[in-house]
């Protein structure tokens, strides 16, 4: 916890460093845009809550949920997005940086960028920004 955008910066470099010269495959689960911009592969995983299409429940379930007067069944789904393009990449991480539309892109892309340069000089490319 307090991990904000120059050590997130530090970490990115630090795991693409590990993927590409230490021959190791690296999954790692983020909020900072700094890290995600590192990816070779971008997902976008979303959990949200759906009303059950089939409405089957149990028995004791249904039960259990008329009794105490529950809402019709619900279901958390997980979805996931591959980011396979420059566009939907560029979209995620400005939403990620949270700074609209316009500044969120142009920082998006500049990340981006950065990232794929130089590795050991993004944290200090990015700290002085």
């Amino acid at each position: 916890s307090g991990v904000g955008a120059r050590i997130g910066a530090r970490i990115g470099a630090a795991l693409q460093r590990l993927s590409s010269k230490g021959g190791q495959q690296v999954l790692c689960v983020t909020h900072l845009p700094q890290v995600a911009a590192h990816g070779d592969l971008h997902l976008r995983i979303s959990k949200g809550v759906s009303r059950d299409p089939s409405g089957e429940q149990h028995a004791d379930t249904r039960a259990a949920s008329e009794a105490l007067g529950a809402r019709p069944s619900l279901r958390t789904t997980i979805t996931i997005d591959v980011l396979g393009d420059e566009e939907a990449r560029i979209d995620e991480i400005s939403a990620m940086l949270g700074l609209g539309d316009s500044e969120g892109r142009v920082s998006a892309a500049r990340l981006l960028s950065i990232s794929r340069v130089n590795p050991a000089s993004v944290s200090a490319a990015q700290t002085n920004a």
